[in-house]
């Protein structure tokens, strides 16, 4: 029988900082009638392209893999919702236009991360949608995760 790994406690849940050429260049989320997650240990290319039609797509950058330096999330949401989850100590730029929807960064509180911190850049629209980034500390926990990753 297979051992279940143990969750990573709330306290070392960190991204990772990769050499800009250890992350692919361009990859790209799709979201059509049904929802899409990325969440745990996963690589941020330097470009992602995230479409989301009549659907849900959930970024949780918390322990991803970035690039050093910019990373660039382009997103388009049409009658549909894109959630990113931005640990803190990443700078997010936000450059987005909601028409009849929102497209919104909330720091939560957080103050202004170091300036050679790795940047998140945020760019798009939503039309009749919602495009949500927050930024979160290493201890929140995710209230709509429906397994004990995050416990």
């Amino acid at each position: 029988m297979r051992e279940r790994a143990q969750p990573v406690p709330a306290r070392l849940r960190r991204p990772t900082i990769l050499a800009p050429d250890q992350v692919p260049a361009r990859l790209g989320v799709v979201a059509a009638f049904t929802s899409t997650e990325r969440r745990a240990d996963w690589t941020v290319p330097h470009h992602l392209r995230v479409v989301a039609t009549a659907g849900n797509v959930e970024l949780d950058l918390r322990v991803a893999r970035l690039s050093a330096g910019v990373t660039v999330i382009e997103v388009v949401a049409i009658i549909g919702n894109v959630e990113i989850i931005v640990p803190a100590g990443i700078r997010v730029e936000c450059a987005g236009d909601g028409i009849l929807g929102l497209f919104e960064y909330d720091p939560r509180g957080w103050t202004t991360p170091a300036t050679d911190a790795p940047v998140i850049q945020v760019r798009g629209r939503s039309f009749l949608a919602n495009v949500e980034i927050r930024t979160v500390g290493p201890a929140e926990v995710d209230p709509d995760a429906d397994d004990d990753e995050w416990d």
